[in-house]
This record gives structure tokens, sequence and C-alpha cells, in this order.
């Protein structure tokens, strides 16, 4: 893997990173504890988990396609683990096709008619680049963010929401 920049700048670069990363969750955490109307069937627009989990797969997903998090709902000792766009393994070169969006709109045609064969072999034909070995190009996490809270511990939740 090649260094592309200086030690200090990556530091300054991961450090900014953090920080808005940090301001983000704050504010997802802000806006999810505001009031929200309630749909016209009184529907509850709420995801509920019975249980904590510790697997990453299993994690409730948040984020703005730049930043991103994956929260594992422990109460007493959450750790939410933090990503952004620009951490990745690799090079600067990109192997994007270059007018790959140009198919954009034949693709969602395609996808609309119910021709789902058709629509994945034009998304693997215009769209998708070659792809590269195992390992490269994929994204780094950027952190864990751990958030403990005292006195939860002796608790007992019975459903995280």
């Amino acid at each position: 893997m090649k260094l592309y920049m200086s030690k200090v700048n990556r530091t300054k670069n991961r450090y900014d990173i953090v920080k808005r990363m940090i301001l983000f969750l704050f504010g997802m955490l802000f806006l999810c504890g505001c009031n929200t109307i309630e749909t016209k069937e009184d529907i509850p627009l709420k995801i509920w988990f019975d249980q904590p989990t510790s697997k990453w797969n299993e994690g409730l997903p948040i984020g703005n396609g730049s930043l991103g998090a994956m929260i594992y709902g422990a109460p007493a000792q959450e750790v939410i683990c933090l990503n952004e766009e620009t951490i990745w393994s690799g090079e600067k070169k990109y192997h994007d096709k270059k007018n790959g969006y140009k198919a954009l709109d034949e693709i969602r045609q395609l996808l609309f008619d119910g021709q789902y064969v058709k629509a994945e072999r034009v998304v693997a034909e215009k769209l998708l680049s070659t792809r590269l070995p195992s390992g490269t190009n994929a994204y780094q996490m950027l952190a864990n963010l751990l958030i403990e809270n005292a006195g939860m511990d002796s608790l007992r939740i019975t459903g995280v929401n």
C-alpha cells in the first residue's frame, strides 16, 4: 500500500473526520430525540430490538452516504463503529467506468418493468468496473466510539428502542 499524504496531514485529516463524525452522531441523536408526527394510521415508525448485539452485521446502520456508523445497541456501554468514505485501502487510481452514469435511466426502466435479469446484465456491462483482487480498495473503519453510561449496569432492559 502506498502512502500519498504526509503523516501530519493524515493525522490532521483523521482528526477532522473524527470531529465531523462525532458532530454528525450528536446531531442524529438530537434528531432522533425530537417528537415526530404520527402517520394517519397511527402506526409508530419505530425499530425495536430485543437485545443488543456484539456482531457488526447485526447492528443498526446510520449515515448519509458520506459518513456512517453501526450502532450495536448496548445502553450501558455503547460501541459505535464509525466510517467515512475517504478512508480506504488502495491507490489513487479509480477503476470506475467513465460513462456508467449514462446507463442509469435504462437500468431504472428495466427494473420498473420487472426485467431484473436484463437489468443486472446491463449493470455488469455498463456500470460496474472489473473486480479488483480481494482486499484491495476496501473501506477501512475510522474508529470505535465508546459511550459509557454510569449506573445503567444494574438496570434490567427488556427492549432496546
